[in-house]
């Protein structure tokens, strides 16, 4: 092991003491900080085993299997989960007779066994349920993970270990945003995106989700079942020449602005992108129409715009409103030129 650490920097030490959480003085030397790296590094790679997910799990099987030496040019899977392994001091690339090999430290193969692969499913499901809740919400913090979680899939870790497998999760499946106990959606790319959504979502109730639901919605680039735009897929089926990856690409540009931008900004945005020619353009709005009533809006909490409608209708029938007041569904305008119109 300590063959390994002196080819790095002292800077890169640090990085990887504080990846480790071994703690060292910042007037420490090299060959100190090396030192207290070796002394402590088996316990400290045995604690983060306890988080890591089925993506390391089977690639440290694998490692396992080949005495901790795998050919690099062998190995297909050059992936988040080995980088993020490389990162943090289990796995290192060397170099003999000009090919290069991934190599493990018998400390990691010692304690490879160790891993308890019950707990790899049970960090697998946290991260799925996680990644659920950010198609439905957009964006979720830990502490509201745990509270909308339901009842058949209440979680006993603390927090502190939940962040630790949601860090691992992101940094491993690389399809979603986590940093500082808060989770973002990857269709959001920047901060402004996320602060907009903020402030048009509402205040009111989220969307109680089931384990199923979440579970189904967990997949990498997740835009909802394929149902939700059976209307749109037939008129640039029958209208267009794009299929496979292109009509893929298509449907993640329509879910993505739908939830940034909403409805009148989708509509322009996908006319543009299709050059529509005019007698095809209010099918194309009609069919579009139908998408959005079914998509989970991060601006209604989960809930579709179908039962968002519906939640206000039934709260129409409860509270008497007159034509000229705001509308309660809080779109700012007048109820006669809202909800009332689509009663």
């Amino acid at each position: 092991m300590k063959e390994l650490l002196k080819i790095e920097t002292k800077d890169t030490l640090k990085e990887l003491m504080n990846a480790l959480n071994i703690s060292y003085k910042s007037t420490d030397k090299k060959e100190i900080l090396i030192d207290k790296i070796a002394m402590d590094y088996k316990e400290a790679i045995s604690d983060i085993l306890k988080y890591i997910n089925g993506n390391c799990y089977d690639y440290l099987q694998k490692v396992l299997r080949n005495q901790g030496i795998l050919p690099l040019s062998s190995n297909k899977d050059y992936s988040e989960s080995f980088i993020f392994m490389e990162d943090i001091g289990m796995l290192y690339i060397a170099e003999k007779e000009d090919e290069l090999y991934l190599c493990a430290p018998q400390e990691v193969l010692q304690v490879i066994p160790e891993i308890d692969k019950k707990s790899t499913n049970r960090n697998d499901e946290i991260v799925k349920l996680f990644r659920g809740m950010l198609y439905y919400y957009g964006s979720v913090s830990i502490e509201d993970f745990m509270e909308r979680l339901p009842e058949d899939s209440k979680i006993d870790l603390d927090l502190e270990e939940l962040d630790m497998i949601l860090a691992i999760g992101e940094r491993t499946y690389a399809d979603y945003i986590y940093e500082d106990g808060f989770g973002i959606n990857i269709f959001i790319d920047n901060i402004l995106e996320l602060e907009e959504l903020q402030l048009l979502a509402e205040k009111d109730a989220y969307k109680r989700c089931t384990r199923s639901e979440l579970l189904k919605a967990s997949r990498a680039y997740y835009v909802g079942d394929k149902s939700n735009y059976r209307a749109f897929m037939k008129v640039i089926k029958e209208n267009y020449d794009i299929s496979g990856e292109g009509l893929e690409n298509l449907l993640e540009f329509l879910y993505k602005t739908y939830q940034l931008e909403g409805r009148e900004n989708l509509i322009n945005k996908v006319l543009d992108e299709l050059s529509a020619p005019e007698y095809l353009q209010s099918e194309i709005i009609h069919a579009l129409d139908e998408v959005m009533k079914k998509i989970p809006a991060w601006r209604y909490n989960g809930y579709t715009e179908a039962e968002k409608n519906n939640s206000v209708r039934s709260n129409l029938e409860k509270v008497k409103v007159g034509r000229n007041d705001p509308c309660p569904c809080g779109s700012g305008k007048k109820y006669k030129k809202c909800c009332e119109s689509k009663r």
